[in-house]
């Protein structure tokens, strides 16, 4: 009992609601005429408010409550005759046309919205439009009602969870969200797709990362930079590997900032000079002097006690005694990016010995005494007991004399000289044997001979030193070879070395040690044009550092009229002498762009990326100078009517992509979505070529609906001479472009005839395309029969010739009968329309005979049907015959009968793999579900939303899952266009092919299958670590090695998530010392990091 309370409560409260309900467009309503079944059916309130109501035809119902109209189809019936007395009218509403909002400017899907209430939240509108477009300025966006009225609204304050939050707008409202510069962040540098990415409140760095692509390899994962005149002095660094690992929280970007990824290279730390392995390594955080190098196999035995640390930005290198570094007095030094370690060679610690058991170079290390003593104890020469004097000469040629033993410290480079007899020449340096050469009391002592004797100088053999008592000379080594000089004894022969000439160049693009031939001239010019690094247009400023620690600057520009001589071991900085501009969005290759000095121009930077796509809109160039922004037409700067931009240093370059640009176009050959590329203009020759269906001789007419409802038809044959520019978004209906007839009866070739355009469509064209008539013919009752027009005419013969020729009506029918033959033409809503032969001795059949004959009625309830006979045209209630109250009459031979039929039960689908028309039957709702169903594209499991373009113009848009349980009733000759329905999401880390994956309907969206397509995670991945951040910002942390085993259920991906497969970071040690291979120690992932196995 209880039940049927609430249930008449609920039905009450029902009524009481729809009491007052005014019919809008849309509305299916049922009418029930009482005790008059066949009266009763369900009428569709069309777009002019009215509806047709079977027998009363159309009545304005716009505006009405259930109850008026309730009122006026009782009076109708009753005051047309229909019934006799007034009836009991039933009206209630079937389904209600949806309530109408409207949302325009920067939304993924502008236009109509339907809704099920007569209110709707802001945010529900903003989804059922796609979500905000890139351009959308939240801040400046506004609602205008169905009264015109105007109030401002802040979507950002919504969108974050404010007030306005639960703001419903009434029906009839427009949001517009106009376009803003703050409502994008652009990213730059270091991305897979540098790009321009929409700017939703609370959206993260992490997330902008992935919806750019991913970073590249070289990208400084440690510090992102970040600019916005929203944060503290306008630039941030954030260290992203720190919020990946969990060790910090992933910011939210301001509206407008541009994030750029460095490229890590120029965070290297440079190790010149003497070192085991001299090289460029990654700079990480905290990276140390002893740990830097250990990277690179510590020192050489001839490296100096004292290395430099130049650092960017500071003029004076930082001195750094190695000694006490390794010995612990001296802290170890924090290193930072871009740093350059520079450690000199040793000045050389050596003396030559010339003795008759011994005669070459003795080398000290920097630990050792220089001393005379240690030197003979090194070659095993020290004798206290030998008597003999020995002589030292020092590198200025001064001769000193000293007892064996007595010890002196000497001077690098000196020579000792141990005394034996007196023809005795003393030969050291690079000579193949060093030593004491004698000779014999009547030779003579020449250089030359000496050189010989003692085999000859070594392939470093530079100048030739001769030291005697008198002073010291210099030779070459062609001139000593050859040299008859007479040579006192005792006499010095020193072969020095060859002259070792050599720099270290620090520059963004090449480096290291770089070696000068012996008749290469040792000048900066010469240096900078051998690395290709010479630009004497450059006001840039190079660095020079010599052996000794001197700094010295000098500006590019001078080397155009002066040059510089180079020191060996010196270290040359060389600044970048091009110019980078950051260029993005639609060109062919996005990213930094070097130019020259005398290339800084917009088109150039252009050019330089590759040329603009395609799609890109060069009407709104955007360039950013610092914080001065500026929008360029370069349309106009390649016409020459605007002069190209100059632009600097470092300067940002955005193009745009153009609004989506395309028509529908519908026909019998070919159709479906044309687009246009950004240089194409959109007119209706161009549509149709696209498709190649100009036909130019074609008479016939074409129907073009512009997005507002417009609608306006162009003959084919006017392109010819003109062309018709179109709205974006039209649907142009394009006609067969050849005439069609149907011949039957007695021709040679009964059928149907297809003459293309260009051949007149005329009674003897026609009947000579199916072959002519028979000698059975009946030559003067040839009927042309017009089943639009439901009009018939007769012809013989003779008009085959005439002047001018009968012309057919395109789709006509064409009867040649047998002589004395009867036949019967039915057309319209039958089932098998067409001639009907009867037989000569048959009587005239009657008319439901010939409806039974032809397949029966299309729509059973069809009322009235027209006759054309020679009698003229008259009118029959159809269903009055079928009823008996009427007699069925008899059809005379050569009639034509009419059944009216119901016009336009179709409706169009387009959508990227099938489309075309679709017809429904006379039995059958026109829906957008059944629509959907017969093209076998209805999904409820889809996001997707179809839009749905009434005759009236008007769009309305419903998402394809909720036809599940509300479907949506079309106007016939609606179009419905499916959407292209993928699901993406972002992959970055170790997998092979970071970035965006998409996913096609049906497919399953999982974590296995999202890294299968990405190639399959690498080597050093973390599998047990990946983090998997949905699209509202939520992050779990999972382990896809239990799914991969079979010991869990793979994990559901949602569209538009963002994961992370963790990349393992390789423990490192740094060894250095008396080890027997030092350097740095990497600890696999299933390694302890001991000491012991270090």
């Amino acid at each position: 009992m209880r039940v049927r309370i609430i249930s008449l409560l609920i039905l009450l409260l029902l009524t009481v609601s729809l009491f007052g309900y005014s019919v809008r467009p849309g509305d299916l309503l049922t009418v029930s005429v009482y005790g008059s079944a066949d009266l009763s059916s369900e009428i569709l309130v069309g777009p002019d408010g009215s509806a047709s109501v079977p027998p009363l035809g159309n009545v304005v119902l716009l505006g009405k409550t259930l109850e008026e109209i309730q009122s006026l189809l009782s009076s109708q019936f009753l005051s047309q005759g229909i019934l006799t007395s007034k009836p009991q009218v039933t009206v209630s509403v079937k389904s209600f046309a949806p309530f109408m909002f409207y949302v325009l400017g920067e939304v993924s899907k502008p236009g109509a919205i339907e809704w099920h209430d007569t209110t709707i939240g802001i945010s529900q509108l903003l989804a059922l439009a796609g979500g905000l477009g890139d351009g959308a300025d939240l801040s400046s966006s506004f609602v205008v009602g169905k009264d015109g009225s105007r109030k401002q609204i802040d979507l950002s304050s919504i969108l974050y969870g404010g007030a306005a939050l639960t703001e419903r707008l009434p029906e009839g409202s427009t949001l517009f969200v106009p376009a803003g510069a703050r409502a994008w962040i652009m990213t730059m540098g270091e991305f897979r797709s540098p790009s321009l990415v929409k700017f939703n409140p609370g959206i993260t760095l992490t997330q902008v990362i992935a919806k750019s692509g991913g970073l590249t390899e070289e990208a400084d994962t440690e510090e992102i930079l970040l600019i916005s005149d929203d944060i503290e002095d306008n630039t941030a660094a954030i260290n992203l590997n720190a919020i990946l690992s969990g060790r910090s929280k992933d910011i939210q970007l301001p509206a407008g900032s541009i994030v750029i990824a460095n490229d890590s290279s120029s965070k290297s730390v440079k190790l010149l000079g003497e070192f085991n392995n001299p090289a460029s390594i990654p700079y990480h955080e905290k990276l140390t002097l002893l740990q830097a190098i250990g990277k690179v196999g510590g020192l050489r035995q001839t490296a100096s006690d004292e290395l430099y640390i130049l650092r960017i930005g500071l003029a004076i290198p930082e001195s750094v005694e190695v000694s006490s570094l390794f010995g612990g007095s001296v802290e170890d030094i924090t290193l930072n990016p871009g740093d350059t370690i520079f450690v000199p060679r040793q000045q050389e610690r050596f003396v030559y010995i010339a003795s008759a058991s011994f005669g070459g170079k003795v080398e000290f290390s920097t630990d050792e005494k220089l001393s005379l003593l240690s030197a003979l104890v090194k070659v095993d020469l020290y004798d206290p007991s030998n008597q003999d004097s020995i002589i030292v000469v020092e590198p200025s040629g001064e001769r000193l004399e000293y007892s064996q033993g007595e010890d002196v410290e000497l001077e690098p480079g000196s020579m000792i000289i141990l005394p034996r007899g007196e023809k005795n020449v003393f030969v050291t340096g690079e000579i193949m044997n060093p030593g004491s050469m004698s000779f014999a009391n009547f030779e003579e002592i020449t250089l030359g001979k000496a050189i010989a004797k003692s085999g000859g100088v070594t392939e470093s053999a530079g100048m030739v030193e001769l030291i005697t008592e008198s002073g010291t000379r210099l030779f070459s080594i062609e001139e000593s070879t050859k040299s008859s000089l007479i040579l006192s004894p005792q006499s010095i022969v020193h072969v020095k070395e060859k002259e070792q000439r050599y720099v270290y160049v620090i520059s963004s693009t090449e480096g290291g040690r770089v070696d000068f031939g012996e008749k290469e001239s040792f000048t900066l010019r010469n240096l900078l044009a051998k690395m290709n690094l010479l630009n004497l247009s450059s006001d840039k400023d190079i660095s020079i550092i010599d052996a000794s620690g001197k700094s010295q600057v000098l500006s590019a520009s001078r080397l155009s009229f002066d040059d510089y001589s180079l020191e060996t071991g010196s270290i040359v900085i060389v600044p970048d002498t091009s110019t980078w501009i950051y260029v993005f969005g639609e060109v062919g290759r996005p990213g930094k762009v070097e130019l020259d000095k005398d290339d800084l121009l917009l088109t150039r930077a252009i050019s330089a990326s590759g040329g603009f796509t395609q799609n890109a809109d060069i009407s709104s160039i955007q360039v950013l100078s610092g914080s001065d922004a500026a929008e360029i037409d370069l349309d106009e700067v390649l016409r020459g009517s605007s002069k190209d931009l100059s632009i600097k240093y470092d300067d940002l370059i955005y193009v745009p992509r153009i609004d989506n640009r395309f028509v529908y176009v519908i026909s019998e050959a070919s159709g479906g979505k044309v687009d246009f590329s950004a240089g194409e203009s959109i007119t209706l020759r161009n549509a149709l070529a696209k498709l190649n269906l100009v036909e130019i001789s074609s008479e016939k007419e074409i129907l073009v609906i512009s997005p507002e409802g417009d609608k306006f038809e162009i003959p084919v044959s006017s392109l010819r001479n003109s062309d018709r520019e179109l709205e974006t978004g039209s649907v142009i209906f394009y006609p067969q472009a050849s005439n069609v007839a149907n011949v039957l009866g007695q021709v040679r070739n009964p059928g149907t005839v297809t003459l293309k355009p260009g051949i007149p469509f005329n009674l003897s064209t026609v009947i000579a395309a199916a072959g002519g008539i028979t000698d059975l013919a009946d030559r003067y009752n040839i009927a042309v029969i017009d089943s639009k027009s439901a009009s018939t005419v007769t012809y013989s013969v003779e008009d085959l010739s005439s002047d001018p020729i009968p012309a057919i009506p395109d789709g006509a029918t064409i009867f040649v009968p047998e002589m004395d033959s009867k036949y019967v033409y039915i057309l319209g809503g039958v089932r098998e329309p067409g001639m009907k032969l009867i037989n000569r001795e048959e009587t005239n059949p009657t008319l439901t005979k010939l409806i039974a004959i032809s397949g029966g009625l299309t729509d059973p309830l069809t009322k009235e049907i027209e006759i054309v006979d020679v009698s003229g045209r008259r009118r029959l209630d159809l269903q009055e015959i079928l009823g008996g109250s009427t007699q069925d009459p008899q059809i005379a031979s050569g009639t034509i009968i009419y059944v009216p039929e119901i016009f336009g039960r179709f409706v169009y689908v387009i959508s990227r793999e099938k489309g075309g028309r679709v017809d429904f039957a006379s039995n059958e709702e026109i829906t957008l579900r059944t629509a959907l169903a017969k093209q076998n594209q209805l999904d409820f499991d889809s996001s997707g939303r179809v839009t749905v373009i009434l005759p009236d113009g008007s769009k309305r848009e419903r998402q394809i899952s909720d036809l599940k349980d509300n479907d949506m009733i079309l106007s016939p000759g609606s179009i419905v266009v499916y959407p292209d329905v993928v699901r993406q999401v972002f992959v970055v880390g170790a997998v092979n092919n970071p970035g965006l994956v998409l996913f096609e309907p049906g497919d399953k969206v999982t974590l296995t299958t999202l890294l299968a397509r990405a190639g399959g995670m690498t080597p050093l991945a973390l599998g047990n670590k990946i983090q998997i951040t949905d699209p509202f910002g939520r992050t779990t942390t999972v382990s896809v090695d239990p799914i991969l085993l079979g010991k869990a259920l793979d994990l559901s991906l949602e569209d538009g998530s963002f994961v992370y497969v963790p990349i393992y970071e390789p423990v490192r040690v740094s060894v250095i010392g008396e080890v027997k291979s030092p350097g740095t120690v990497e600890f696999a992932k299933n390694e302890s990091p001991t000491a012991l196995l270090a």
